[in-house]
């Protein structure tokens, strides 16, 4: 049975490998032709885990964690759909260092890798969720 959803927005947390087998449909094509080649080659391992915490999500992929906070209003310039903050020390680099706007709705994806990757991965969601609000807070002020 083929079934349809239609939205303007999609955030795919299933594994690359269904992806890269065209398992899911996405029509308009869900990457545009020239990194369509680059993304079927490309390869995270099998480590995926995907956690629902409240409004917020966890998943991880290799070495990068994916951190997805939903909140009641926008704080932060909707225009852009990126922005960045970098650690003063080089241990902490990777540490909650992109995040991404993809809609106008009032959801973030927050990505953390390098060396604090592999320390948040046995970190308790409470302890990941906090460290993200407080560098928001950092950048924003109060969130």
């Amino acid at each position: 049975m083929i079934e349809t959803y239609r939205a303007e927005v999609v955030l795919v947390t299933v594994p690359l490998g269904v992806l890269q087998e065209n398992i899911i449909v996405f029509d308009p094509q869900l990457l545009p032709e020239d990194k369509q080649s680059v993304f079927e080659n490309f390869g995270f391992g099998n480590k995926t885990k995907v956690k629902f915490i409240g409004f917020y999500s966890l998943w991880i992929k290799k070495k990068l964690i994916y951190v997805v906070l939903s909140f009641d209003k926008i704080f932060w310039d909707p225009n852009p759909t990126l922005f960045a903050h970098v650690n003063a020390s080089t241990s902490s680099r990777g540490e909650l260092f992109l995040f991404w706007c993809f809609t106008k709705l009032p959801v973030l994806i927050v990505l953390i890798a390098g060396e604090t990757a592999n320390i948040v991965e046995y970190a308790t969601d409470d302890v990941i969720i906090d460290r993200t609000l407080i560098v928001l807070r950092n950048i924003f002020g109060s969130v």
